[in-house]
């Protein structure tokens, strides 16, 4: 009865609007508790250039269009879902090209890295046996040992390429607090021989959703790094705080080292980067780009920043939070 007066109003309204027709779509109820759409047509009836004050009558006629209307509902709806498929196909594509463009990274300077320490070794060697043909066994064994510590050098980095080869998502969880105590309890020895300091102040425990396997070896990479790259006769000060934002888990390291420039904050990230501050420091560029794969491949994201008035470096990641279990 609501309907058919809302439609009585709606078509005196039109005439005197100069309109002829209202239409409404509505749900009709069928005796049986079926619902269908119907489209109604609601018109004044008689001489419409008369201009009556008062309506007269109407002519309504109603028909069913039931069938169109699911139409319509199923035609959105699978163009929602070809839009979710599209969108999830254009970020695979950027996945896609991303990982095309590490690979290639990847394979040009890892062929560069891998030749560089073996041409070495094999340099070294040949001086080595030409200076035991002439008799300078001394001088022999102190290039022998250049070229095992070359070596040496050369399967730190196959260990450390084969590990970033070999990380792949995780389907588990942990809790941060347990992850980030036996990255500490790894670190804190060498910390302590320098009068220095790792620092959690953070009282508060979340559930991550990445293993904790993974997150400790993030968390030591960014303490090592805290570590290799102080500042001279200064004891290290890290504080690793964490919290939750926007549903994850936001951990910042942050310590009082030699810094990163502004302009190569991002660059610390690619595969073997390292700046000048880097030399005469052992590693092989792949710490951070490792960080980077891991974080990432748990749903999340890592940066580096500077600290607000101060010398060092920040380095913040986010993390999914894992959902809680059913029962807890």
């Amino acid at each position: 009865m609501d309907r058919r007066r809302s439609c009585v109003i709606n078509a005196a309204r039109a005439d005197q609007e100069g309109r002829e027709v209202v239409r409404l779509r509505f749900r009709f109820r069928h005796g049986d508790g079926r619902y269908s759409w119907v489209e109604s047509q609601t018109a004044v009836a008689g001489d419409s250039a008369a201009q009556e004050a008062r309506v007269g009558g109407l002519v309504v006629s109603i028909r069913d269009i039931d069938e169109q209307v699911r139409a319509d509902l199923a035609l959105r709806e699978s163009g929602d879902e070809l839009a979710d498929a599209n969108e999830s196909l254009s970020r695979l594509n950027r996945d896609l090209q991303r990982s095309n463009r590490d690979l290639e990274e990847f394979a040009r300077v890892a062929s560069h890295d891998l030749k560089t320490p073996l041409r070495q070794a094999a340099s070294l060697v040949e001086l080595a046996t030409m200076e035991v043909e002439e008799g300078n066994r001394n001088d022999a064994k102190d290039l022998l040992g250049s070229a095992r510590r070359a070596l040496s050098g050369l399967h730190t980095l196959i260990a450390d390429l084969l590990e970033f080869a070999r990380q792949g998502a995780s389907d588990s969880s942990c809790l941060d607090s347990v992850a980030i105590e036996r990255a500490c309890a790894d670190l804190r020895p060498a910390v302590a021989s320098l009068d220095g300091e790792i620092l959690v102040p953070s009282t508060a425990e979340y559930r991550v959703a990445i293993s904790s396997t993974q997150l400790q070896q993030v968390l030591r990479n960014l303490l090592d790094n805290s570590l290799k790259y102080r500042t001279p006769d200064v004891p290290p000060r890290i504080v690793i705080e964490t919290s939750e934002q926007d549903g994850q888990w936001c951990c910042r390291v942050t310590d009082n080292g030699i810094g990163v420039d502004a302009t190569h904050h991002e660059r610390v990230f690619d595969l073997f980067y390292r700046d000048e501050p880097s030399e005469g420091v052992d590693g092989t560029g792949l710490g951070l780009a490792l960080c980077r794969k891991i974080v990432e491949q748990a749903g999340g994201g890592i940066r580096m920043t500077a600290p607000e008035n101060a010398p060092g470096t920040c380095m913040e990641m986010l993390i999914p939070l894992a959902q809680a279990e059913p029962g807890t």
